[in-house]
């Protein structure tokens, strides 16, 4: 039985050039978020929610598991409004954040 080694190929190195065409910017770029945050505070209105049925659900249990733990404070009804509150902002910052890109798909 004999055996036969191939070399691999050199990795590419990296050049200028690819350093140009890389991506600067991702969707964690702080100039985003500053400029995306006030939008999906704005998107908290439930009429704007509307057309997202599943965020808007999860609006109106935020909204009354917030009444329900100012009603009976724990630590964990807390917590949960808390996690609550924040899948509704960061989904209406995704939908924002992802606008762009879905825009020339439709």
């Amino acid at each position: 039985m004999t055996m036969t080694t191939t070399e691999r190929p050199p990795a590419p190195r990296h050049t200028r050039a690819a350093k140009a065409r890389r991506v600067r910017s991702g969707l964690l770029d702080p100039k985003m978020l500053w400029l995306a945050v006030p939008s999906a505070l704005r998107k908290l209105n439930p009429l704007a929610l509307w057309r997202t049925p599943i965020m808007f659900v999860v609006e109106v249990g935020s909204v009354l598991t917030t009444a329900l733990a100012i009603s009976d404070p724990s630590l964990f009804a807390w917590l949960i409004v808390v996690w609550l509150w924040l899948t509704v902002l960061f989904g209406n910052l995704a939908a924002l954040s992802l606008a762009p890109l879905t825009e020339g798909l439709m």
